[in-house]
């Protein structure tokens, strides 16, 4: 089995501070099945906003902490701004509105994460994310034949997806 990075989604990272017993027994599943997680830049202000703000100092001790365990990916880089304009341009065509923020963390996802499968001599690129809400593993494939909530990788990309030959 080829072990896969994931990122961790704001709502999981807020269930872990909450110390939601259920998502911390997935997470601690998904640790063996897959290599590291992160946390994305707009997920650590995100929540840091919010411990902030509410003056909860404890658990701003236990996101630091956190954050120890689980690397923070930083959107510092212009392939990411790049890959951000071309999925809201993506979306924005087929009239689908999707809030910024989260515009980038797929941004950061596709550009830091991708995982390479061969398949068909080409590289698909796999995007793994945890959904606490249903609490199961949900996964976005993006080829060149499928295609989800994201643009499809083709050569219009700067990810575009790549012949082996």
């Amino acid at each position: 089995m080829v072990k896969k990075d994931y990122l961790l989604d704001t709502n999981v990272v807020s269930a872990i501070l909450k110390k939601n017993q259920i998502v911390r027994q997935k997470l601690a599943g998904l640790s063996v099945k897959y290599q590291t997680a992160y946390i994305s830049g707009i997920t650590y202000y995100e929540i840091k906003r919010g411990l902030i703000a509410s003056n909860a100092s404890t658990k701003l001790s236990d996101f630091n902490k956190l954050c120890q365990d689980y690397p923070v990916l930083f959107w510092n880089d212009v392939t990411i701004l790049e890959k951000a304009a071309e999925i809201h341009a993506y979306l924005k065509k087929r009239g689908t509105r999707l809030e910024d923020a989260d515009i980038f963390i797929a941004a950061i996802t596709i550009v830091r994460l991708t995982s390479c499968t061969m398949h068909h001599k080409y590289l698909i690129r796999s995007i793994k994310a945890i959904n606490s809400n249903t609490e199961t593993v949900k996964s976005y494939h993006c080829c060149q034949m499928s295609c989800c909530l994201l643009p499809p990788f083709t050569s219009q990309f700067s990810t575009g997806v790549q012949d082996l030959s």
